[in-house]
């Protein structure tokens, strides 16, 4: 049976490497298949930790919707700058669904990926953040994920935080089969700065997800993707998330 946007469901504490030490509600931002495919999921949590820092985040109240069965007991913290993939199979319970609240929960996805803001490198708001940085993913993180590089896309104010970056990852076109979702960018220089010998980089979309910057990203690897190559990451991950 498929999965849709919305849904609250508990994934286990290894779902995701680093993660919580007990199982914890998600809620599923992506529509997905019950068996071999991968859901990408908004972190919830009761406490405002991130939102002080000035992430984008949706507060849920039981009780205060005209469907009251979001599956959460107490007021919550959904962080859609906080992404979580986990596969399928590591579904474990579903135990609600946010209705009244998605339209809400989608425009606060599309601040937390700061659709619109350009690059560190531009003129506009994003400029001197992290946004648009290609970072090198540290050594524990990589072995987990497979990926070394990922593009920073955080929306510019929280980026500078340095709390929980959203980043894709990428990588040489010859490491990997390109998804249906992934893109693969020809015409570009940025990914020559990391390897002249590239012939293409392969752009992940699917595996969107966020990293704790202190302890996941080694640091910058003195590329940024040019404003073309944003605009195409955008796109594919409004058409990923059905923005």
């Amino acid at each position: 049976m498929r999965r849709y946007p919305g849904e609250v469901w508990f994934l286990p504490p290894d779902a995701q490497h680093g993660g919580d030490s007990k199982a914890r509600r998600h809620v599923l931002l992506t529509t997905c298949e019950d068996a071999g495919d991968i859901g990408v999921f908004a972190y919830a949590s009761t406490q405002p930790t991130e939102a002080n820092f000035g992430a984008a985040s949706l507060l849920v109240v039981p009780g205060a919707s005209r469907y009251d069965h979001s599956g959460f007991s107490k007021p919550t913290y959904v962080y859609p700058g906080r992404l979580v993939p986990a596969v399928s199979e590591d579904f474990l319970r579903m135990v609600g669904r946010l209705i009244d609240e998605m339209p809400e929960l989608r425009r606060l996805l599309r601040k937390a990926l700061g659709f619109g803001t350009g690059t560190s490198l531009g003129q506009g708001s994003a400029a001197g953040s992290w946004r648009g940085r290609v970072v090198e993913i540290g050594a524990v993180l990589r072995q987990y994920i497979g990926y070394a590089h990922g593009v920073v896309l955080t929306e510019p104010e929280y980026s500078r935080q340095a709390r929980y970056q959203v980043i894709v990852p990428i990588d040489d076109i010859r490491a990997f089969e390109p998804a249906a979702d992934d893109l693969v960018i020809t015409d570009a220089e940025w990914f020559r700065e990391l390897d002249s010998e590239m012939p293409a980089a392969l752009v992940a979309i699917a595996d969107v997800q966020s990293v704790f910057h202190p302890a996941e990203i080694v640091g910058w690897t003195g590329v940024v993707v040019d404003d073309a190559t944003i605009a195409r990451i955008e796109a594919a991950l409004a058409a990923l998330f059905a923005l």
